[in-house]
């Protein structure tokens, strides 16, 4: 894991430029909180999408919790209920 004006990013991922992904805290780049759990209004996943580098992207989003699913997302948007998304 890595840590830059983008947020966190993993190493291995940034092999590839075109994957535009990151990792929230619970404080956006700002120092302010960054609520996404549900519920969470539009204005608040374009920050999320602004701190890992894909402003003006859509956003796929998963509600997530703890389990053995994983979903593919094509395209933004809410995926489902899973522990991780691809």
């Amino acid at each position: 894991m890595c840590t830059s004006h983008h947020g966190l990013r993993a190493q291995s991922w940034s092999l590839w430029p075109a994957l535009v992904h990151g990792f929230t805290t619970r404080l956006g780049a700002d120092g302010q909180p960054l609520d996404l759990g549900r519920g969470a209004g539009a204005s608040s996943w374009a920050r999320a999408a602004a701190v890992v580098g894909g402003e003006g992207l859509g956003v796929a989003r998963m509600s997530q919790v703890h389990g053995d699913t994983v979903l593919e997302a094509h395209g933004p948007g809410l995926v489902g209920e899973a522990d991780a998304m691809w």
